[in-house]
């Protein structure tokens, strides 16, 4: 299941950083992608942060 891809907001990093279990979505999948937060119009593009 490695070769998956998954997508993912900050509320689970975060709940799994509390319980010492970060790495438990690296070892499931194998690319984590975090989507940036949303930017004004104006603001430019927002691309997303890939975590592997």
């Amino acid at each position: 299941m490695r070769d998956r891809e998954v997508i993912s907001n900050t509320s689970p990093l975060l709940y799994l950083h509390q319980v010492g279990q970060l790495d438990l979505l690296h070892k499931l999948y194998g690319k984590v992608i975090v989507p940036r937060p949303q930017v004004p119009p104006n603001g430019g593009g927002a691309r997303p942060y890939h975590l592997s």
